[in-house]
């Protein structure tokens, strides 16, 4: 019973195994597995019999490899090339270590040039490749492409071209992995036109490229950003008559989230469903991410059916991934989604390595965008403000005492909590405080502050501070003015305005009709006054105004 459940369970999880294979597998398997008792699924090591076994049916399974398959069957979120390369990055390269009870063979010396590749160790990849030669011993065609492997993670493209030029000069043809590997090496070295040499050239030797090459194409040119040609390199594969894998689609994915196209990037997920292709961790993160940046109304609640589904899967989100649906929560002001992920978030960071400097970075970003989420709210319901500002205040102070660095960007947002919610005293006197977390205000800090008063018709404290904020050598923008002018419209300061108005024209700051609305209404009495501002105005948007600096 229990082998041919897990012969279902492999098959359905898409390993690149033939029949033969996963049933001989499953038959090693079962009578070694033991049952785990967090899930029917998953199972301990087992015992080293099996490889016993597998030395009696004539096939002899190296270390790398006995890991490789007990780590596919004890790790089910993870797909076979992730476990391969996981399994070789942790196997021990020092020769003398290796070699201490092994032969000197020509397949001993092509998984220690793999090892010692994949770990970028490309001086000992080499050391071992010339020590292989001076033994007498003959490199095949998979030392050569181990050797192009080696390179292409090391990022050394001209060695790797000189290896295939040596081995076509003493006879040995390059292979379909060969290219391959070749191809990654231009792709990572960033010469994207030498790979699809490298392809014109593998077509000119009739060997036919294969899904894996066509996605290092596709890969390497979205990496690149060469976005069209990552396009033209997936339509030609279609139309090769080559079907796209899991990591094609991936791949696709990836370049509709990274150019907004959302809607293509679902369209790829529903045809993944359609055709069981298994979808993988870098799947799921790639589409929750697309969806959460558009967070609107209707791709906002799809990145959270597809986290729900990805868990269910088996697979845990990336914090890139969690944060990126904390700012969707945060921008559309669900405070009860947001905390909920934030808690999540915090609860990865502290079971990975809570002194770790790059999760305390990420727990930083989290906090500040969880604090965002709570101004959003206030000012979206007022009502409630009184309580978003405590738990506001709360993770300000748990900030502090998980050693989460207190940074300008921090006290900015903790500044917005009160200033979205008309909070004039608290916002004030907050902003006071800045020096005692050794924090010197900046133009958003003296922007937030001003625009509150202005809104709340405190004119003279916000000219006062905007007088501070020139003494301290901050310089006015754009947004800040218009602040100003929209205070003095709703406090009736029109002599200010206009000289508001004035000082902004001779500054190089010439606003756009469309902002200066309800001064120029405030002003509709003194038709001489409408004259001047219609004269002092732009009347069309100049975009090199609006990204200069003073804008």
């Amino acid at each position: 019973r229990w082998p041919m459940m897990m012969r279902v369970w492999l098959w359905g999880r898409g390993y690149n195994l033939s029949l033969q294979s996963r049933w001989h597998l499953l038959k090693q398997f079962s009578t070694e597995a033991h049952i785990n008792s967090q899930s029917p699924l998953r199972f301990q090591a087992p015992t080293p019999a099996l490889q016993k076994e597998w030395s009696e049916s004539g096939r002899v399974l190296s270390d790398v490899e006995y890991q490789s398959v007990v780590d596919v069957l004890t790790s089910p979120v993870s797909s076979p090339k992730t476990i391969r390369r996981r399994a070789l990055l942790g196997a021990d390269a020092d020769p003398d270590v290796y070699w201490a009870n092994k032969d000197r063979n020509h397949d001993n010396f092509d998984k220690l040039i793999l090892i010692q590749g994949t770990q970028g160790k490309l001086k000992e990849a080499f050391s071992s490749f010339r020590l292989m030669q001076s033994l007498g011993l003959t490199p095949s065609v998979a030392t050569y492409t181990n050797m192009v492997h080696a390179c292409s993670v090391s990022r050394d493209l001209p060695a790797a071209l000189q290896l295939v030029r040596t081995m076509k000069t003493r006879g040995a043809n390059p292979s379909l992995h060969t290219y391959n590997a070749l191809v990654n090496a231009c792709m990572r070295s960033g010469d994207v036109d030498r790979a699809f040499t490298v392809l014109d050239d593998m077509m000119g030797a009739n060997i036919q490229p294969n899904e894996v090459v066509y996605t290092s194409l596709i890969h390497g040119c979205v990496e690149n950003k060469m976005f069209d040609r990552a396009w033209s390199t997936f339509y030609a594969m279609r139309e090769a008559g080559i079907e796209p894998d899991s990591v094609t689609f991936t791949t696709m994915i990836d370049l509709c989230s990274k150019t907004d196209m959302v809607e293509r990037a679902i369209n790829f997920y529903e045809e993944m469903l359609l055709l069981h292709v298994p979808l993988t961790e870098v799947t799921y993160n790639s589409l929750i991410h697309a969806c959460a940046r558009r967070a609107d109304s209707h791709h906002y609640p799809l990145a959270f059916k597809l986290l729900q589904r990805m868990k269910a899967d088996g697979y845990s989100p990336e914090l890139v991934t969690m944060t990126t649906i904390l700012n969707a929560a945060a921008r559309s002001g669900d405070v009860k989604s947001a905390e909920i992920i934030f808690e999540e978030l915090q609860s990865m960071i502290h079971e990975a390595d809570p002194s770790d400097g790059g999760l305390l970075h990420a727990l930083e970003i989290a906090s500040n965008t969880m604090l965002n989420a709570y101004a959003q709210a206030s000012f979206k319901d007022p009502t409630h403000a009184t309580h978003y500002i405590t738990r506001a205040e709360a993770l300000f102070e748990s900030i502090k005492t998980e050693k989460v660095p207190i940074t300008q960007t921090t006290m900015n947002n903790m500044l917005r909590v009160y200033t979205r919610a008309g909070r004039l005293n608290r916002a004030t006197s907050f902003f006071e405080s800045f020096s005692t977390h050794g924090i010197v205000p900046d133009v958003i800090s003296y922007t937030q502050l001003i625009g509150m008063l202005c809104r709340h018709r405190r004119m003279e404290r916000a000219f006062e501070f905007a007088s501070k904020m020139k003494d301290e050598g901050i310089e006015l923008n754009y947004h800040l003015n218009q602040a100003l002018l929209y205070g003095c419209a709703l406090s009736g300061y029109i002599k200010t305005g206009m000289s508001l108005l004035r000082d902004m024209a001779s500054a190089g700051m010439r606003p756009h009709i469309d902002d200066v609305v309800p001064f120029r209404q405030k002003c509709a009495r003194y038709p001489d006054l409408v004259k001047e501002i219609n004269t002092l105005c732009v009347h069309h948007r100049d975009m090199k105004q609006i990204f200069s600096p003073t804008w």
